[in-house]
C-alpha cells in the first residue's frame, strides 16, 4: 500500500498527509505485537487524514480497538492533531511527557493568557510595534487541525511502558519542545526520534514563553544523552530513516556553533535587538510564521551565548538589548 513501509519486522511507517507543499507528510509509526498495537505520533487532523489512518490499519488486518499505547512525542499539530480522535475511537492509553501536557491547554484551548505573554515577549525583543499583534496570532488557525483528548498517562524521563512483549523507554529530550520525548525499543535497537533528530532538517530550537529557560543547551544535552544508546535505526517524524545518530548529532552540534558565531557577527555589525539579529541571520525568512520562528530560534542562541558569558543582555525601558562583553 502506498505510504506504508515495514521498516523493521512488525514495525510500520505510515505517511500521514500534511497541508504543506515543502513538507507534505509526517511519519507516524505503528508497531504490531501479536494482536496488540502501539502508535507513535498521530498526524494532523486535516480532511481525510483519519480515514487514511483507518485504511492503513485495515490493510494490516487491524482495527482501531487493537491500539493499546499511543505516544505523542510533543504537542505540535502534526504530531498531536489526530490524537483525540484516535484515542476516543481506540480506547488506547494516550501518553505525553508531563511538561508537554502542561502547555497543551494554553496552546489550543484557553489561549488568551499565552497571547498576552507572546505580545509582551515579542515587544521586548524588538518586533516592530505595528506587527506584534499579527505575529502573536499567526499560528492560531492551527487549532482547527487539532483534536484533543486529556492524556491518560503523563510520564517523566526514563519511564517504561509495554504492550504484548514490546517494551519501550521514554527519553525526555527537551529543545525542540519543552516536553519532547523519544521512544527507545532496546530489543529491536530502534529509536523513534520524533522531531528531535531528523536526517536532513535542523529541528527548530526556539526560546519563547512556553519553552524551557535555555532550550539550545537543553537540545544539545539531549542529543548527547541519546548518542549513548545502542541504536541500529533512527526513525524520525520527517524524512528518511538512518542508522545510529552519532554522526548526525555531530553535524547538528557544529551547525549550532556556527549559528552562535553568526549571531555574534550580526551584533558586531550593529544589531542590538533579537529582532535585528534574526533579520540578519535569517534574511530569507519572508512569511509571518517564518519570521516568528526565526526570532525565537535567534533568541535560543542569544540566551545560550549569554549563559556562556559571550553576550550581555541589557534591559532598557522594557526592551532587551544585546552586546558583546
Amino acid at each position: 500500500m502506498n505510504g506504508l513501509v515495514e521498516v523493521s519486522p512488525e514495525v510500520f511507517l505510515l505517511e500521514m498527509p500534511l497541508p504543506f507543499l515543502r513538507l507534505p507528510v509526517v511519519n507516524v509509526y505503528l508497531i504490531r505485537d501479536h494482536d496488540e498495537l502501539g502508535l507513535i505520533d498521530c498526524g494532523m487532523n486535516i480532511d481525510g487524514a483519519f480515514d487514511t489512518f483507518a485504511r492503513y490499519l485495515k490493510h494490516l488486518g487491524h482495527e482501531l480497538r487493537h491500539i493499546r499505547q499511543i505516544v505523542v512525542t510533543h504537542s505540535h499539530p502534526d504530531h498531536i492533531g489526530l490524537s483525540g480522535r484516535i484515542r476516543e475511537a481506540s480506547g488506547g492509553n494516550l501518553i505525553m511527557h508531563r511538561d508537554e501536557a502542561a502547555i497543551v491547554p494554553s496552546r489550543y484551548v484557553e489561549v488568551d493568557r499565552i497571547l498576552a505573554d507572546l505580545r509582551a515577549f515579542l515587544a521586548r525583543h524588538g518586533t516592530p510595534e505595528d506587527q506584534v499583534m499579527d505575529f502573536s496570532e499567526v499560528s492560531l488557525h492551527w487549532r482547527a487541525y487539532v483534536s484533543l483528548h486529556r492524556p491518560d498517562t503523563e510520564v517523566m524521563d526514563g519511564e517504561r511502558l509495554c504492550f504484548g512483549d514490546t517494551k519501550w523507554e521514554l527519553i525526555w529530550t527537551p529543545g525542540h519542545s519543552a516536553g519532547h520525548v523519544v521512544v527507545y525499543d532496546r530489543a529491536r535497537q530502534l529509536l523513534y526520534s520524533g522531531d528531535h533528530l531528523l536526517n536532513k532538517i535542523s529541528p527548530n530550537v526556539s526560546k519563547h514563553p512556553q519553552s524551557t529557560v535555555d532550550p539550545l543547551h537543553d537540545f544539545e544535552a539531549s542529543m548527547r544523552k541519546v548518542a549513548g544508546y545502542d541504536i541500529a535505526q533512527t526513525l524520525p517524524a520527517h524524512g528518511e530513516r538512518f542508522g545510529h545518530p552519532a554522526q548526525r548529532i555531530d553535524e547538528l552540534l557544529a551547525h549550532h556553533q556556527k549559528r552562535r558565531d553568526r549571531c555574534l557577527e550580526a551584533i558586531g555589525a550593529g544589531a542590538v535587538s533579537a529582532w535585528d539579529v534574526s533579520r540578519a541571520v535569517f534574511a530569507r525568512a519572508g512569511e509571518l510564521f517564518e519570521k516568528r520562528l526565526a526570532l525565537f530560534e535567534t533568541l535560543a542562541h542569544l540566551e545560550a551565548l549569554r549563559i556562556e558569558g559571550r553576550l550581555f543582555e541589557d534591559v532598557e525601558g522594557g526592551r532587551s538589548l544585546w552586546r558583546v562583553p
